[in-house]
This record gives structure tokens, C-alpha cells and sequence, in this order.
């Protein structure tokens, strides 16, 4: 029998130059920086991306297009919007970002 905690977004990491390899989940990419951010045994490390090999850095790179930010203003700017103006709703647009968002939900089962 075999016991322990694994992560189920756990992968393993392999150096470049494929000499060392780690267990570790995917936190973050920093464009900018080019770092990768991996955490391993409940702390967060961080390599540039060049010290992975190809296979992860095609990963990371990935992760990077799956979640890149939603530019709000430009979701608002796009939107048909309506607000109530005297008992009536009126078409109206969004200029920026707003300062507040109200979110509801329901579902029936």
C-alpha cells in the first residue's frame, strides 16, 4: 500500500541540460523577468525559464496563454449595458474601469 499527498497539478520539472529533475506545482510566469515559479515541498522557488527543458518551458509558456489578465475596461467598453433611469432602462456605456462590481447568482436545482 502506498500513502502520501500528491498534489494532482504536480508534475515533474526537468533541468535543460537534463541532469536534475523535481516534483513540483506550477504557481506563476513572469514575462517580464522571465522566472518561473514552482512549488515544491510547500515552498515557492523560482528559475528562469531558460534552466527548464524545452517540454517545460513549452508548459509554462502555455499556462502563461491560458491565463492571461481580462482587460475589464475594454469587457465594459464592448458591453450593451442598460441602467435604470427614472422607472425606465436606458442603453448606456462604460467609460473606464468601474469602481465597484456587483455580482449575482442563481441557480435552481
Amino acid at each position: 500500500m502506498l500513502a502520501g499527498a500528491v498534489s494532482l497539478s504536480a508534475r515533474t520539472w526537468t533541468s535543460a541540460d537534463d541532469s536534475k529533475q523535481l516534483e513540483g506545482e506550477f504557481q506563476s510566469f513572469d514575462a517580464e523577468k522571465n522566472e518561473v515559479a514552482i512549488e515544491v515541498d510547500g515552498k515557492t522557488v523560482t528559475f528562469a525559464l531558460d534552466k527548464l527543458s524545452k517540454a517545460d518551458q513549452e508548459f509554462v509558456k502555455k499556462q502563461g496563454e491560458d491565463s492571461k489578465e481580462v482587460d475589464v475596461a475594454e469587457l465594459f467598453a464592448k458591453a450593451k449595458t442598460h441602467h435604470l433611469v427614472d422607472g425606465k432602462f436606458e442603453e448606456m456605456q462604460f467609460e473606464g474601469k468601474p469602481d465597484y462590481y456587483l455580482i449575482y447568482f442563481s441557480a435552481s436545482w
